[in-house]
């Protein structure tokens, strides 16, 4: 995400949803974490809840990305999206960025 200047704008709001976990980092720095459990993620983690995709998407996790994690020009955003197999074998994944005044 480009963002020409930091300042410009008061607000960086976030806006995705956990299907089943998610897990999302701003320049490498934790911004939101839902349905996975506290401490270290990998590969083998599994999400603590298994929402259905229509529950996910109708209650998207919103957070507020503190500006002091972000930079002016390039900013990258990443995303780890855990399955709960032992309920769900699918997951889904979305994320918008809206900047405001």
């Amino acid at each position: 995400v480009d963002v020409a200047d930091v300042g410009a704008f008061t607000r960086y709001r976030l806006t995705t949803r956990a299907d089943d976990g998610v897990v999302v980092y701003v320049n490498g720095t934790e911004v939101a974490r839902v349905n996975l459990p506290a401490g270290t993620v990998g590969p083998n983690t599994y999400a603590t809840a298994a929402p259905t995709t229509t529950s996910a998407t109708n209650n998207p996790v919103t957070v507020d990305i503190p500006t002091s994690v972000l930079r002016n020009g390039s900013n990258v955003v990443t995303a780890e999206v855990h399955s709960n197999y032992r309920s769900t074998p699918t997951a889904s994944f979305d994320a918008t960025i809206v900047a405001s005044r």
